[in-house]
């Protein structure tokens, strides 16, 4: 199997056939319209065909990667929490363990844990009770509803400050 040209020299060498053949000029020296023909069908039939599906076999390995990735990273996630329950459960045991034997300090040979009185923090036990001066005001958030501007501006209606917008991409079929 031959090398194939980058997929933008293919697109430009299409392009330039197309123009030659479309066009009154004339072939390059030692060319006829029955070569660029032979050419342009050579690189619609076979190179382009080759070239989608080279990039049809990197695009499906990429997607595998992502979701592999995917997968991965929600793995670690739950391992890590995981983790940090389990730590935390040990650090709870070794804490009950110095209250039941009534000391402040458990020391090993190469490490020592030490019992402290944390920060007090609050917590709230009824909301509407506390006076108003002891809220604080979090002012709502907003965001545009695309769906419903859609809808309008699909139906002809103007919608101050948005527009309808249409891209282009491309989907893998097979």
């Amino acid at each position: 199997m031959s090398t194939l040209a980058p997929l933008a020299q293919i697109a430009a060498d299409v392009a330039t056939l197309r123009r030659l053949l479309a066009s009154d000029e004339e072939a390059p020296a030692g060319v006829d319209r029955e070569d660029l023909t032979a050419d342009l069908d050579r690189y619609l039939a076979v190179d382009l065909a080759q070239k989608c599906d080279a990039y049809a076999s990197v695009i499906r390995e990429l997607d595998a990667n992502h979701e592999r990735l995917k997968r991965w990273q929600a793995d670690l996630g739950a391992r890590r929490k995981t983790i940090e329950a389990q730590k935390q459960s040990m650090m709870d045991r070794l804490l009950a363990a110095m209250d039941a034997l009534g000391v402040r300090k458990l020391e090993g040979e190469a490490s020592c844990f030490v019992a402290l009185d944390s920060t007090p923090s609050v917590s709230v036990t009824d909301e509407a009770a506390l006076p108003l001066e002891l809220l604080k005001v979090v002012p709502a958030t907003s965001r545009p509803d695309k769906a419903a501007i859609a809808r309008l501006l699909k139906r002809g209606e103007a919608v101050p400050g948005a527009v309808l917008v249409k891209g282009r991409h491309v989907k893998r079929t097979l």
